[in-house]
C-alpha cells in the first residue's frame, strides 16, 4: 500500500459559509497509485483528509476524516459542510 500527501487545497468563503468551487476536483485531481498498483484520480481515491484553518502564520487542524470509498463522495457531504461552516 502506498501513502502520499496532496494539498493543501483552499476553499472559498462567502459570508459565514465555506464554498466548494465547482472546479475544486478538476484542479485537485492528480493521478495517485492505489493499493492494487494502478492509477486513478485523487477524487476517486480513498484515505484521510484534514480540514484546517490558517492563522497567525501557521495552520491549525480542525477536523480529521477518513473516506471508505472516494474522497469526492465523502469529503463534502452535508454533515462535513456543516463542520466547514463552523470553522468559518
Amino acid at each position: 500500500m502506498r501513502y502520499a500527501m496532496f494539498g493543501p487545497y483552499e476553499l472559498e468563503k462567502s459570508g459565514n459559509s465555506a464554498v466548494i468551487p465547482k472546479r475544486f476536483w478538476s484542479s485537485a485531481d492528480q493521478e495517485v497509485p492505489d493499493h492494487y498498483g494502478s492509477n486513478r484520480a485523487l477524487s476517486q481515491a480513498c484515505g484521510c483528509y484534514v480540514f484546517a484553518v490558517r492563522s497567525g502564520g501557521g495552520t491549525k487542524p480542525w477536523y480529521v476524516g477518513k473516506t471508505q470509498r472516494q474522497f469526492k463522495n465523502e469529503c463534502f457531504t452535508n454533515h462535513k459542510k456543516g463542520i466547514l461552516n463552523d470553522i468559518v
